[in-house]
């Protein structure tokens, strides 16, 4: 079993250097204090802070004139509003109320003058796929015909937050290497979103993987990264990150 082990481990560094090989390495460092984690994050706040519009919102569907169903679509919402909205919604017990904060669901067709449309108290019923929330307005929605309407995400003028009591704590998993020390900065590496890594000297966590947001956290420095991680504690360990790009003569070659 052990020397079963061994071989499926070596055969997936061989594959994780294989990978490496296709990439062109703009910058390098080593750092001894990093801890590679797979969390979910916590925030203590109680309204949202969302960038992103949704989709679009139906309401007044399933023969109750105060239902309503909020789509928001992973190809146009933030990896870090996905997060938040997790983390809203998440975690609420079906009856648990929320607020949708007035000044922020004011809504035209692009024809009439925009006005509010959505603001008010619900109770939560369901948050399916991490992307739809469906819920019942607790008094009846004010503005005009909203039997099975659906309001177009963009038409919104700003985009809708959400307020409640309580922390918030994601679903969604968060995967990061966190770095300790203070000296041994990320900055040396010019490391931005989008950036892809190269990590070396793990144990369980070689490979390449995609920067998705750099932040600095409890005086600490974090970036969220892509594809998921396993659990390692690396501090004291030299581990190496180099910031790559791809090689397009190898892409090249891959193909013929």
């Amino acid at each position: 079993m052990r020397a079963s082990n061994r071989n499926k481990s070596k055969k997936s560094r061989t594959k994780i250097i294989d990978k490496a090989k296709k990439y062109i390495i703009s910058m390098s460092g080593v750092f001894l204090g990093l801890s590679i984690e797979r969390t979910v994050a916590d925030r203590k706040v109680s309204q949202t802070d969302l960038v992103s519009w949704p989709g679009s919102i139906v309401v007044g569907f399933g023969g109750k004139s105060n239902s309503i169903l909020i789509e928001y679509t992973k190809t146009t919402t933030s990896e870090e509003d996905l997060d938040l909205i997790s983390s809203f919604f998440s975690k609420l017990k079906t009856g648990d109320k929320f607020t949708i904060v007035k000044g922020t669901s004011r809504w035209s067709d692009g024809v009439n003058k925009p006005e509010e449309k959505l603001n008010g108290e619900y109770k939560f019923l369901t948050y399916k796929n991490s992307s739809c929330i469906i819920a019942e307005k607790v008094s009846d929605f004010s503005a005009g015909d909203m039997s099975k309407k659906t309001l177009i995400g963009k038409g919104f003028i700003r985009p809708l937050q959400f307020s409640k009591t309580g922390k918030m704590s994601s679903a969604r998993k968060t995967n990061r290497i966190t770095n300790f020390l203070i000296g041994d900065s990320f900055d040396k590496l010019k490391i931005k979103r989008g950036d892809s890594i190269i990590l070396e000297g793990t144990t369980l966590n070689d490979g390449v993987f995609t920067v998705l947001d750099y932040s600095i956290k409890n005086d600490k420095e974090c970036l969220k990264i892509s594809p998921a991680v396993t659990d390692e504690d690396l501090i004291g360990v030299e581990t190496l990150i180099k910031v790559v790009k791809k090689d397009k003569q190898t892409d090249a070659s891959d193909i013929t």
